[in-house]
């Protein structure tokens, strides 16, 4: 079991392709990554983000023995306790087009797609979510009863070749915004190719409640989504996007962002 929890560790870190992994391997279950008995103070201090597993399993080449399988899916819903919990009602949108698999940088092997599928997945497990996967066409996603975050992401993914190659928002747009969301989180490389970001623009103007955040997962690239005060544009990914948000419409957005520091104590 030692032997096997620093195995696993050492994948985390460096990935499926550095060691050699046998399915008659043991590999720890959820105590491996409980606080209190795993032997690593990386780990108890900062939990590995939940991308991070994702992209493990999702761009590995190798066939994952099942135990390991299992063991990084519980290491991630291990690690999604930590993130924030969005407040009201949250729409999603995940850019499935031919675009999003594009890498999200070019030192890593994770796709646009990828990302947004993770991110899709861990918010859309939230209450009052509501996921939508967009490419020429688009689709519902329901998410209610998936068990994982890693499921949610998948079955996300799944829904690629039903959507198509192209990057039409608008429609989803359209079919989302006959009610209403206190939130609209889209993720995309911002390569669209109707009027969704006007449309978007005046789902906001109609209600002062409402927000919305476009992820731009190819990071540098310019954004087109801007132009509206409760419309925060953002170039890259992480998980941590969801305690941002959360503190971004709390009255003091600072207090939040400061409480969750160690060095709170000395500003």
């Amino acid at each position: 079991m030692q032997r096997s929890q620093a195995l696993l560790f050492q994948i985390g870190i460096y990935g499926f392709d550095a060691h050699s992994v046998q399915p008659g391997d043991l590999f720890p279950s959820l105590t491996a990554f409980d606080r209190r008995d795993h032997p690593f103070p990386q780990i108890q201090t900062v939990p590995s983000p939940p991308n991070s597993f994702h992209a493990l399993i999702m761009t590995s080449a190798l066939n994952v023995p099942p135990a390991l399988l299992s063991a990084l899916e519980t290491a991630m819903e291990y690690s999604i306790q930590r993130l924030g919990k969005l407040q009201g009602q949250t729409a999603v949108f995940v850019d499935l087009s031919g675009s999003m698999y594009a890498p999200l940088s070019d030192r890593g092997t994770i796709s646009r797609m990828d990302a947004a599928c993770t991110l899709g997945g861990l918010i859309g497990r939230q209450v009052g979510c509501k996921v939508y996967a967009f490419g020429t066409y688009f689709k519902a996603v329901g998410l209610g009863n998936i068990p994982s975050a890693l499921q949610a992401a998948q079955r996300i993914q799944k829904t690629e070749h039903e959507v198509g190659g192209g990057t039409y928002l608008l429609p989803a747009f359209e079919a989302a915004f006959a009610r209403h969301f206190d939130r609209i989180v889209v993720l995309t490389d911002e390569q669209v190719a109707d009027e969704a970001w006007s449309r978007l623009q005046r789902y906001l103007d109609a209600d002062e409640r409402r927000h919305a955040y476009v992820l731009n997962l190819a990071g540098y690239s310019a954004s087109f989504a801007g132009g509206h005060p409760r419309l925060i544009s953002v170039g890259g990914f992480s998980d941590r996007v969801l305690d941002w948000i959360a503190a971004l419409e709390q009255p003091d957005p600072i207090d939040m962002i400061l409480g969750h520091l160690p060095l709170k104590q000395l500003v």
